[in-house]
């Protein structure tokens, strides 16, 4: 039977025993030599101006809804969607028969009216001729006088119904009060119509408008004659300019508030009914500390940045997590209100990778 040597076996054990020491703590030295390289920024003061952009609709620059002025039946209407029309073009007509009918009455009523003041005319001067000469007792006279006032004002009265049913007459044919687009038709042949019900309606030529829902929090700091950006999915990343031209003072149920954009000119390839993202931008008179989005960080006790403070060994420094308060988000990054002065170093990249106190290598933006 083979022995062992213990002494041979207490070094095998003390040998093995140090290899393996030196395997498992070879990577956490290796590890801990690790830095990490950070990139950062400095805290700036400037003057904000934040950008917000909100859905709108485009439509025409001015917007007609047509309708009759007297009640009847459509008896043409010649247009359909798409017609461009031209001023004082045919929109639709209603049966007129009925009309002209009471437009030919009216005026053999007016010229009876004309023959009967005419004849107590005539009846009244030669009355008036036997008055002075004292063959007329002055009842004639003024009885002749009296026929001669109602006739004037019958036919005074009749030329005013004539008048009246000339307009009635006129009122049966709708016509486009400027050149546009017809963008829709209520209304079709044979069908009644009462007044004020629409019968078309017209896009006139000339700039688009947009009409934007914004929320209250934003509509106190949009005054009229604001620049705005608007862009369209059919035109990609193309921008379009426009003018902020009305501000509804009253808002609706979902505490939003329409607003008008005027654009500058016209657009080709862009059309009434059209969605448009619009930008609003809004800049602050008041100066605040500005620092990028990025390197803002929160966590359960708020928002917090780290604050870079250079070592004097070259190329590193620590990073101390710092508490900071923050305004709103702007083009350029968060207001800082408070937890930071001018001038110093944050972190912009990997903040939720880093920890208090670190050490870390300089890698300049």
């Amino acid at each position: 039977m083979k022995r062992y040597n213990p002494m041979k076996l207490a070094l095998a054990a003390v040998a093995t025993a140090t290899l393996l020491f030196s395997c498992t703590s070879a990577p956490e030295q290796k590890e801990a030599e690790l830095i990490r390289p950070v990139r950062y920024a400095q805290v700036k003061i400037g003057t904000p101006e934040s950008r917000r952009t909100f859905s709108g609709k485009l439509r025409s620059g001015t917007e007609l809804k047509l309708s009759f002025r007297i009640n009847g039946v459509v008896a043409d209407i010649p247009i359909k969607v798409g017609d461009r029309l031209k001023k004082g073009d045919l929109v639709a007509s209603l049966d007129d028969r009925d009309a002209k009918l009471k437009l030919q009455e009216l005026k053999s009523a007016v010229m009876a009216a004309k023959v009967q003041k005419e004849s107590s005319a005539s009846n009244l001067k030669r009355i008036s001729e036997l008055y002075e000469d004292n063959n007329l007792p002055l009842q004639d006279y003024e009885t002749a006088r009296s026929q001669y006032a109602g006739a004037r004002a019958d036919l005074n009265a009749k030329n005013r119904q004539l008048d009246l049913q000339e307009r009635q007459l006129a009122y049966t044919v709708l016509t486009t009060p400027v050149d546009g687009v017809v963008s829709a038709v209520h209304m079709e042949n044979d069908e009644n119509v009462s007044v004020g019900t629409i019968v078309a309606e017209i896009s006139s030529n000339g700039k688009l408008k947009i009409s934007v829902d914004v929320p209250e929090t934003y509509i106190t700091r949009i005054q009229p004659g604001d620049r705005v950006d608007a862009k369209f999915s059919v035109k990609g990343e193309q921008t379009f300019q426009g003018t902020v031209s009305e501000i509804s003072y009253v808002g609706s149920a979902a505490s939003v508030y329409p607003v008008i954009v005027i654009l500058d000119k016209e657009y080709k390839g862009i059309r009434p009914g059209m969605p448009a993202d619009v930008t609003f931008s809004f800049q602050k008179k008041e100066e605040r500390l500005v620092v990028p989005a990025s390197a803002v960080g929160e966590d359960p006790d708020g928002h917090y940045l780290f604050v870079v403070t250079p070592l004097e060994e070259q190329g590193f420094a620590k990073v101390m997590k710092t508490s900071v308060t923050i305004g709103s988000l702007t083009d350029h990054g968060f207001e800082i209100l408070e937890g930071v002065a001018t001038g110093d170093l944050v972190v912009t990249s990997g903040v939720s990778r880093i920890i208090h106190g670190q050490k870390v290598r300089f890698n300049r933006p």
